[in-house]
């Protein structure tokens, strides 16, 4: 611009410069223009006068140039408005979606115009006006996609605009959305014509892509509509639960409409009544889903119909809410004329539309789910009755393993829940010779005089009759019916129905439930717990004769509880006598053992009554570690204490430790373990005791000259010990009682062997705490042969050598004393 400017000032002045040096030139007498040598005037005049030309050539050329700036400032506001009109219609030809577009518009309209306030509306198909958007100055009743209540002079529904201080409005019409364009300020005669224009051009530039991006929104939606039908056609031909098919409904319609209630009601089969099925907006006209309606009076089976009010389609029974608002209401045909199944419901709120293409969508929705919703009516009758055969069933089998008949009750009421609705269920069971009946089961709503193991009064000769007659009683609460409680009626209870158990003429019982629903049980109930009542009652009359055998039983059992209680004392007693028993004894083979150190200071008779006292002190003492020991086994108080140890140390201890006692009677030991070191975690005392109670049994009850056998051995990861005599063996009988604490075969050998009776209990208690087991198997007068095995071998530990040493010297001393603390002997001594 000041280029031009420039310019236009040169040429102003050009004419004046040109002059002024036209004078000078003929005063100065340059080029021989002056022909006389006098000057033509004074200098000072040819300076006056050229001073004045110059200062009006001046004042000329500043207005000139005045101009030429203004003209230069229109045209170029004009070339920028241009330019900035141009890119808002290159914005919104860009971008398919209208907010964006709107968005982006009313942000590049403030370089062309100010305003406060802009809200853009468009016409609905119902030919309402809703808002589309708004920008700057919001107001309380702006409501995106709401309906615009339009007055007089105020197109965007601002009913008072100069509360919010807006004094100024212009309003252009977008044909692209049939909609307005409204702009406010709160400047006064903000706009004129110029702004019109201006606007006028905006919407000219904009219309194209307002355009396509309708055109995009309405494909889009097209290919939302296809998806939704694909999905429901996929529902129907898949699924055959009805809850299912509408949920897939339901879901697929909220994204192509805008409804807030979705019904299906559908007709019974003859009765000349509809059930509703879903009903997603609970208690909407006094209605629910599994509600019942007359068909009479309602519009079924009339096409499409649509209309506006409270219920304008005649769908309420008792008239529901009279406060309830005005809706939109719109129902469409399940099935044909002949073949009709009942109808879909769509309400929405009065700003919403449901017009000819939602009636449309609803048509194509319904005839592909009809159908679907007669399969699956036929599958749920299917399912129905494959249930119905399965809970009996179950009912029976449950029942023939329960001996109490409460328990019987509660499988019976925890399995016809799901087909018979109640809200109470009392099981009563016929108390002979009397007119009362037991309460024995009770389940939902509890009321005084009717809690279990209550009496209550046999049904009426009345009742008794419509029993035998109709296989059942069923009752309503408009029936008037006499046993219709005021604390039943309190509840809430409508339905009653009551089946017998066993033989009608003499019932031995009733199943009798209740439910809040109104007109709840049918023939089909009635059917099944029929069908219930004949499986359970052979196992009631079963159950009445284990009640009768429970006292004799729970007197059994009091004997039982005295005879435990009475081997209790003696296990005390036991422990008490053993633990007093132990300690002199301990001391006392202690100082034998001191004695014996210094044999050498006494006589032979002193020595050998020194080794009488020995066997006959660890005789005594494993005596009492065997009492002690089955004591503790009845008490659950026997425990191991787990070691690292050798195994082969160990059998090599004992095999030494036999020789002496097998000599008397001249018998062997084959022992027979592996070279290879056998290491286990075990309780080695323990594992001692076992093997030697096993084998002094053998000893003892074989004859002289017999070979006892020992074999170890490894078997996946469990050491396997088996021992082996050719001893008397064990009779068929007694092997039955081997196990029982003090039991003793009885035969001369035993008698002479001596023994507690405890050996075989103990060791078989010893492989079973460590988590191992031991058996036996025996032949009378061939031998016996005794084996273990237990868990626990591992690989070679590191062990120190003084732990290793002091380990053995321990475990030698106390095999025969596995509970003596040998390092407090001496403090005892």
């Amino acid at each position: 611009m000041s280029d031009g400017a420039d310019r236009l000032r040169l040429i102003a002045y050009a004419p004046a410069m040109v002059i002024v040096l036209v004078v000078l030139a003929i005063e100065l007498g340059v080029g021989d223009l002056r022909t006389s040598n006098g000057s033509w005037l004074p200098l000072t005049e040819v300076f006056a006068v050229m001073a004045s030309v110059l200062a009006g050539t001046l004042w000329f050329g500043w207005g000139q140039s005045r101009v030429a700036t203004r003209a230069m400032s229109v045209l170029n506001a004009a070339e920028d408005e241009r330019r900035t009109i141009s890119a808002i219609g290159i914005g919104a030809n860009w971008d398919l979606d209208l907010n964006r577009i709107f968005a982006r518009f009313s942000n590049d309209l403030t370089t062309l115009i100010d305003y406060d306030r802009l809200t853009i509306t468009t016409a609905r198909r119902d030919g309402r006006m809703q808002l589309e958007f708004v920008a700057g100055m919001g107001a309380p009743e702006d409501e995106i996609g709401g309906i615009v209540v339009s007055v007089v002079g105020s197109p965007d529904g601002l009913v008072n605009p100069r509360d919010y201080g807006l004094h100024s409005q212009m309003t252009v019409p977008i044909s692209a959305i049939d909609g307005t364009i409204t702009l406010r300020s709160r400047d006064r005669d903000a706009y004129g014509p110029r702004h019109v224009d201006v606007m006028r051009q905006v919407v000219a530039q904009i219309s194209p892509g307002i355009s396509n991006a309708i055109h995009y929104q309405e494909s889009q939606h097209r290919v939302m509509e296809r998806t939704a039908l694909a999905e429901i056609g996929r529902a129907a031909t898949h699924e055959t639960d009805l809850d299912s098919i509408l949920m897939v409904v339901s879901g697929a319609l909220s994204n192509l409409m805008k409804f807030d209630h979705l019904g299906t009601i559908l007709t019974e089969s003859g009765d000349g009544t509809a059930s509703i099925v879903c009903w997603s907006t609970p208690d909407l006209l006094g209605l629910n889903a599994g509600d019942t309606v007359n068909l009479d009076g309602l519009q079924f089976g009339s096409g499409v119909l649509s209309g506006r009010g409270r219920d304008p389609l005649g769908l309420s029974t008792d008239g529901g809410d009279q406060e309830e608002n005005e809706r939109l209401w719109m129902q469409v045909p399940l099935g044909e004329q002949e073949k009709f199944l009942g109808m879909l419901v769509v309400s929405a709120p009065v700003d919403a539309v449901l017009s000819e293409d939602e009636a449309d969508l609803l048509q194509r929705v319904a005839n592909q789910i009809t159908p679907a919703i007669q399969n699956a009516r036929l599958t749920a009758d299917l399912t129905r009755t494959l249930e119905e055969r399965r809970i009996v069933a179950v009912i029976g089998r449950a029942a023939s393993s329960k001996t109490q008949i409460r328990s019987i009750f509660e499988i019976v009421a925890k399995e016809v829940e799901p087909i018979v609705p109640f809200d109470r269920f009392i099981a009563s069971v016929a108390m002979q010779d009397t007119e009362y009946l037991n309460v024995s089961y009770v389940q939902g709503i509890a009321y005084e005089g009717k809690e279990e193991g209550s009496k209550i009064l046999r049904p009426s000769e009345d009742e008794t009759r419509e029993l035998r007659a109709r296989r059942a009683i069923v009752r309503h609460l408009s029936d008037n019916d006499s046993d219709s409680s005021s604390a039943l009626q309190a509840a809430g209870l409508k339905s009653w129905i009551q089946v017998a158990l066993g033989d009608l003429t003499d019932p031995m019982g009733y199943l009798s439930f209740r439910s809040k629903i109104p007109n709840a049980y049918t023939d089909i109930h009635v059917d099944f717990l029929e069908g219930i009542a004949r499986q359970i009652a052979p196992t009631l009359k079963n159950a009445q004769m284990f009640e009768m055998e429970r006292a004799l039983r729970d007197q059994l059992d009091n004997q039982n509880r005295e005879l435990q209680e009475a081997n209790a004392a003696k296990s005390r007693f036991l422990s008490t006598v053993s633990h007093e028993l132990k300690t002199p004894l301990t001391i006392i083979s202690g100082f034998i053992d001191l004695m014996s150190d210094d044999t050498e200071e006494f006589t032979e008779e002193h020595v050998e009554a020194l080794d009488i006292m020995r066997k006959n002190s660890s005789r005594l003492g494993l005596l009492i570690n065997d009492v002690l020991d089955i004591s503790r086994m009845d008490a659950g108080k026997l425990r191991i204490e787990p070691t690292k140890f050798l195994v082969n140390e160990l059998i090599d201890e004992l095999d030494k430790s036999f020789k002496p006692v097998l000599n008397p009677k001249s018998q062997t030991l084959s022992v027979s373990i592996s070279d290879s070191e056998i290491w286990i975690e075990a309780d080695r005392n323990r594992v001692a005791q076992l093997i030697t109670n096993l084998m002094s049994n053998a000893h003892k009850y074989s004859g002289e000259d017999s070979q006892i056998r020992l074999n170890v051995a490894v078997e996946d990861s469990n050491l396997c010990v088996l021992v082996e005599d050719e001893g008397i063996g064990i009779s068929l009988e007694d092997q039955k009682q081997l196990f029982t604490a003090f039991f003793r075969a009885d035969n001369r050998v035993a008698r002479e062997a001596g023994g507690t009776g405890l050996g075989l209990v103990i060791a078989r208690s010893i492989a079973e705490l460590h988590g191992g087991d031991l058996w036996l198997n025996s032949i009378e007068n061939q031998g016996t042969t005794v084996a273990f095995r237990l868990p626990g071998i591992i690989s070679k530990p590191l062990v120190e050598p003084d732990e290793k040493m002091e380990t053995s010297m321990l475990a030698q001393r106390s095999r025969l004393y596995p509970d003596t603390d040998w390092e407090d002997i001496g403090e005892s001594a």
